[in-house]
C-alpha cells in the first residue's frame, strides 16, 4: 500500500484519539476565530456536535451546528468523487474540484454569518 494512501487512516486515528481525549477530559480545542472576535465560526460545535451523536443524542447533535448537518451530503458527494478518482486512477476534473470546492467555501462562509446573525 502506498504511504500516500495511509493518510485517511492516520485522519481517523487522530480522531479517535481526540474525541476519547475530550471525552475522557472536557477539554476541547478552543476556537480561534471566537476567541477573537466572540463569534462563532462555521465549525464551532462540531466537536461537541460528535461526542452527542457517538451518544446518540442525534437532536442536541444537529443544535450545536445545524450546517455540519445540512451541508453533509455536498461534503460527502464532493469528497466521494474525488475519492473515487484516486481509487480508480482517474485524474479528477479540475473543473469539477474547483467548482465543487467553491460551492463548500461559499456555503460555510453563508452558514457563518447565519449563525451569527440569527444566534444559532
Amino acid at each position: 500500500m502506498q504511504k500516500r494512501a495511509l493518510w485517511p487512516l492516520w485522519l481517523l486515528l487522530g480522531g479517535v484519539i481526540y474525541y476519547l481525549w475530550v471525552s475522557a477530559t472536557g477539554i476541547g480545542i478552543p476556537c480561534l476565530w471566537r476567541m477573537a472576535t466572540g463569534l462563532k465560526c462555521p465549525g464551532c460545535g462540531i466537536t461537541s456536535a460528535l461526542i452527542a451523536l457517538s451518544r446518540g443524542q442525534f437532536g442536541l447533535a444537529f443544535s450545536y451546528n445545524m450546517g455540519l448537518w445540512l451541508l453533509s451530503p455536498l461534503l460527502a458527494g464532493y469528497l466521494g468523487y474525488y475519492a473515487l478518482c484516486r481509487i480508480r486512477g482517474w485524474e479528477p476534473s479540475p473543473r469539477i474540484v474547483s467548482t465543487g470546492g467553491a460551492l463548500l467555501l461559499a456555503a460555510l462562509i453563508l452558514w457563518g454569518i447565519i449563525r451569527n446573525l440569527l444566534c444559532l
